[in-house]
């Protein structure tokens, strides 16, 4: 494949160290792409397509992905390749690539380009979530030799074929999830939990549309400018797998919002 590559190094941490980050650079088609995240996934931490007995939702979810998110769909072809299934497996969804999921805490700050000494707009971020397994995290005993929770962060570099290049930092998902991440348009997005305002209860699974941890990458992948991401977010269908979250977007010319999918609250430059 003309100009593919795909390669990873570790740059923090190691064997018995709480946190370990990986960095990887992802170019090609995004089938490629899926693939190469896959056979991480499977080699780095156990993880295989997760099994759905209900294949009218698979459908609905792909067709879903066809239509307003065909990036990961052809990533999902990459991910059933590695795996020796077939696209429309009836019996996985093939579009996540789930390390774990936990309650987190989060936060956020902006600066407008008025209140910037660099002239730019910029986000900052820390990365907070807890040092406990799932288990410990559900109450009960941790299994020996189970992995810290947010253990595995990974940051990803994408320069997808025709696409826009991205770098995200994910911890929960490798192959369509992330916490926060900035596109070559100047496009930056932060995901908040949010499990105080109302909204509906997390469903606990995949469903048609783009769940919390999928919005991230969906508006990166997709849309340049703080109006792009909101008439995006208007069309997408959504829904929570594990916990309510809220979402701070800002782009390059200063204009920022805080989105959910039931509070849009637009910021001043």
């Amino acid at each position: 494949m003309r100009d593919a590559e795909f390669r990873m190094e570790t740059i923090v941490g190691g064997d018995g160290v709480f946190c370990t980050v990986r960095h990887i650079v992802a170019k090609g088609t995004d089938r490629f792409i899926g693939e190469r995240l896959a056979e991480i996934a499977a080699s780095e931490h156990g993880v295989r397509p997760v099994p759905c007995d209900d294949p009218v939702l698979l459908g609905a979810r792909r067709r879903w992905f066809e239509v307003f998110y065909p990036q990961i769909l052809e990533r999902s072809h990459g991910v059933a390749r590695h795996f020796g299934l077939a696209p429309d497996d009836s019996g996985h969804d093939l579009a996540s690539l789930p390390l774990g999921v936990t309650y987190p805490g989060c936060s956020v700050g902006w600066l407008p380009t008025s209140r910037s000494s660099s002239g730019a707009p910029l986000l900052s971020r820390n990365f907070e979530f807890t040092t406990q397994t799932l288990t410990e995290v559900m109450g009960g005993p941790t299994s020996p030799g189970e992995p810290a929770l947010a253990g595995n962060p990974y940051v990803i570099e994408t320069y997808p074929t025709g696409g826009l290049a991205h770098v995200v930092i994910c911890a929960f998902d490798l192959l369509s999830g992330a916490t926060e991440g900035i596109n070559e348009a100047g496009l930056v997005v932060a995901l908040l939990a949010d499990d105080e305002s109302p909204g509906p209860e997390p469903l606990f699974g995949a469903q048609a549309g783009i769940g919390e941890h999928e919005v991230v990458r969906f508006l990166l992948e997709t849309c340049a400018t703080v109006e792009e991401a909101a008439a995006a977010l208007r069309l997408a269908k959504h829904y929570y797998s594990f916990v309510r979250c809220h979402y701070l977007i800002g782009d390059a010319s200063g204009r920022s919002m805080v989105w959910s999918p039931h509070l849009v609250f637009t910021l001043d430059r």
